[in-house]
C-alpha cells in the first residue's frame, strides 16, 4: 500500500478504524509509541485525503461521527496509563474509566480524605503525631470486616452516621500519644469506637 504522498507506509505502523455497515474508513499513520502522525479519511477504494480532519456521515437513518476515544487504566503494578483510538459512533464518549482506573481514583480519594479529617483534625486539638496515607477500606479487609473491639460482624452496606458502620478505631487513641498509622489503626463500630472513647469522625 501507498499512502497519497507516494512514500511506502510501514504496514506494521499502520492503523485501520472502519464502519462495517457502509464501509466509511479512515487509515492513520502512527509512530513507534502508537500515537497517530497523518490521517487519511474515506472508502477502501479512492480514498481521499483531508489534512488530519475528518466529519460525520449519514447511514442507517443516522448521523455517524469519528472521535478519539480515551481509555484511562492502571497496570499490574498500579501505574497510571492512557490508551486512544479513533473509533465511530452515533454520539461521542471522548473519555472511559476502566473499572480498574476507576477502583484506584476511588481509593486515592478515600486516601486523601481520611488523611485531610484526621491532620485538621489533630491541628484543632493541638496534637503532633503521624498522620500515614492510608486507605480505610484496605484496613476494613483487612480485619476481615470484624469489629476489633466487639468481635462481631461490620456489614459492609451501613454508612455513616448510621451507629453500626465502620470506622477506623485507634489501638492507643491519638490523645493518649498514638499515631494515624496502619499498625495503630483497626476496623471497629462506630458505637464501639464512640464507647472507648477519644473517637475522630472521619465520613468515608
Amino acid at each position: 500500500m501507498r499512502p497519497h504522498s507516494g512514500s511506502s507506509w510501514q504496514l506494521e505502523q499502520v492503523a485501520l478504524s472502519v464502519h462495517t455497515q457502509t464501509g466509511a474508513a479512515f487509515y492513520y499513520l502512527t509512530d513507534h509509541t502508537w500515537t497517530p502522525t497523518s490521517l487519511i479519511l474515506g472508502a477502501f477504494l479512492g480514498l481521499k485525503p483531508l489534512d488530519d480532519t475528518f466529519g460525520p456521515f449519514e447511514a442507517e437513518g443516522g448521523t455517524w461521527w469519528w472521535y478519539t476515544e480515551i481509555i484511562r487504566d492502571v497496570d499490574e503494578t498500579d501505574q497510571e496509563y492512557t490508551w486512544t483510538a479513533f473509533v465511530c459512533g452515533k454520539e461521542s464518549v471522548p473519555r472511559l474509566w476502566t473499572p480498574a482506573y476507576a477502583a484506584r481514583s476511588e481509593r486515592l480519594q478515600r486516601v486523601s480524605r481520611a488523611a485531610g479529617s484526621y491532620a485538621a483534625r489533630m491541628r484543632e486539638l493541638g496534637l503532633e503525631a503521624t498522620v500515614e496515607r492510608l486507605d480505610p477500606l484496605a484496613v476494613y479487609e483487612r480485619d476481615g470486616w470484624i469489629c476489633q473491639i466487639c468481635k462481631t460482624a461490620v456489614e459492609r452496606e451501613r454508612a455513616w452516621p448510621d451507629m453500626w458502620c465502620a470506622t477506623l478505631d485507634h489501638r492507643i487513641s491519638l490523645t493518649a500519644g498514638g499515631e494515624h498509622t496502619l499498625l495503630n489503626v483497626q476496623l471497629s463500630h462506630w458505637i464501639c469506637n464512640l464507647h472507648k472513647g477519644d473517637y475522630f469522625p472521619v465520613d468515608l
